[in-house]
């Protein structure tokens, strides 16, 4: 979980040109609840099912392996909003 977040925030300060983060964790009865939000330039989300960088392979593989869920929003000039969900136990 650690080297997910690590990613996510790793591409917010290398591409989003983001003023604000936010990186939050909580957990609601057997889940771990992600979010990483930023107020960047955003991104059109088409782009990931095309991606070819290794660092958002290994967050997919990562989430897959943990079972998890990923929801990423998106749009040029909106910001970017990821939620994940990991089951726990």
């Amino acid at each position: 979980m650690y080297r997910i977040v690590q990613e996510l925030v790793n591409n917010t300060l290398k591409h989003a040109e983001a003023r604000q983060l936010l990186v939050q964790l909580t957990t609601s009865e057997n889940l771990l609840l992600i979010d990483v939000e930023d107020d960047g330039r955003g991104f059109d989300t088409e782009r990931l099912s095309t991606s070819e960088g290794m660092g958002w392979k290994n967050t997919m593989g990562r989430v897959k392996y943990l079972n998890g869920k990923m929801d990423v929003q998106s749009a040029p000039g909106k910001g970017t909003s990821i939620h994940l969900e990991i089951p726990l136990g």
